[in-house]
């Protein structure tokens, strides 16, 4: 029987984060359904592929995190904040900022304590090099990050 983790790299393989089946059809939540399923081991083994993936793949699994359920999810997303692939790198700061509670728009950056996760900050905090990674938000969001 194939393990949840083959199928979770089948399944990004043969998928698209800018697609609408991706966005709209519900592929993001199967992704997600399936990281949820992971056991410690798998984790740590899709650590290890990730580095060995397109970059295609690797945007699904910054899309498929959600920090908000634990330590697995937020040190995968800030593993992506030093992406060799800039385009992943900066997408991976967004998302850790977004869960920061900082909101990045046509008015600059806004502050929705609503999703704010304190685990994803106090996980952004001990992570060592990450500060000077945000430099899109140091200025006027490192506030939202740090305090």
């Amino acid at each position: 029987m194939d393990s949840i983790l083959s199928k979770f790299d089948s399944f990004l393989s043969q998928s698209d984060s800018d697609s609408m089946d991706w966005n709209d059809g519900g592929d993001y939540e199967i992704a997600q359904e399936m990281l949820d399923k992971f056991s410690p081991e798998e984790w740590d083994q899709l650590r290890e592929m990730i580095p060995n993936r397109p970059a295609l793949w690797r945007n699904c699994v910054i899309y498929s995190v959600e920090p908000k359920k634990g330590n697995w999810h937020s040190e995968l997303l800030l593993d992506f904040v030093f992406d060799t692939d800039h385009q992943l790198s900066l997408e991976a700061t967004h998302r850790v900022a977004f869960y920061c509670g900082a909101l990045h728009g046509k008015n600059g950056i806004t502050f929705d304590p609503r999703i704010r996760s304190e685990h994803m900050i106090q996980t952004a905090k001990s992570r060592p090099g990450l500060r000077p990674r945000l430099p899109d938000f140091n200025r006027s969001a490192i506030p939202f990050f740090w305090v």
